[in-house]
């Protein structure tokens, strides 16, 4: 028993002498829990701390903790810099991947058919008279039949198969895939109002994802309605490219929809 008196008199001079002398209080708390004096040996600053730092009278264990958790967070974030750090780094790249997000959802709704504004008769009609567009919407049939002068054998080589796919904005038309570069297939395309470009793409088919070969861009107004009929129902040539450096060549012919072949 007097080595168990003597051990918490040990420990209470520990615990005590670890605090500042000039912060050291002596309080006194009668049978319903309230203070009855409050001593600081010190100057009034540290009273006001001593006052301040002391609990405040009936509170229950649910406000204790509360205020128990917000103290160690705030002296966490103010002592490990590191988990400050870290935490405005998640939260920048999670702000960063919502943008994306939203970019990609918006773009590819906008370059939808439903979300394509010219389909709305006013504004197409004003956009053809204030000379934003150079044409209205028209159908054709593009008819693809081969590539040739192929330039990297090992490239298409093997037991892949390639498509080729034809885009005017959200307009798009596709063949089937093919191991010879052979199709000789014909799709109609619908080549909307505003669609400045087209773009022919030869993909290599894969099991989770096709990969782009090569491509050949093509100005509606000056490459193709400017050029007419030396132009529609003719086999043109194109040289397909990647990177700058040409792949091929693809043989390819437009018809516009009522044109006699």
């Amino acid at each position: 028993m007097l080595r168990c008196l003597l051990l918490l008199f040990l420990l209470a001079q520990f615990s005590s002498a670890e605090r500042p002398e000039e912060l050291r209080a002596d309080l006194e708390v009668d049978d319903d829990g309230e203070d009855v004096r409050a001593g600081l040996s010190g100057d009034a600053d540290a009273n006001a701390f001593a006052a301040s730092a002391a609990p405040a009278p009936k509170q229950n264990a649910t406000s204790v903790l509360e205020v128990t958790v917000r103290e160690a967070v705030s002296v966490q974030s103010r002592t490990t810099g590191m988990t400050s750090g870290a935490a405005q780094f998640v939260y920048c790249a999670a702000v960063f991947a919502a943008v994306a997000v939203a970019y990609k959802v918006i773009s590819t709704a906008c370059a939808s058919r439903k979300c394509d504004c010219r389909r709305w008769k006013p504004i197409g009609q004003a956009l053809l008279s204030w000379g934003w567009d150079e044409f209205e919407t028209f159908e054709a049939l593009v008819s693809i039949h081969s590539i040739q002068d192929i330039q990297n054998d090992k490239l298409f080589g093997g037991k892949k198969d390639f498509k080729v796919k034809v885009s005017f904005n959200w307009s798009n038309a596709e063949t089937s895939g093919t191991k010879d570069m052979r199709w000789e297939q014909t799709k109609r395309i619908e080549i909307p109002q505003g669609a400045a470009e087209g773009v022919i793409s030869l993909f290599s088919l894969g099991t989770l994802r096709d990969s782009k070969v090569a491509t050949y861009r093509l100005d509606t107004k000056r490459d193709m309605l400017d050029k007419g009929n030396k132009f529609f129902g003719v086999k043109q040539k194109f040289k397909m490219e990647m990177k700058g450096k040409t792949v091929g060549t693809i043989l390819v012919t437009f018809r516009k929809k009522g044109d006699k072949d």
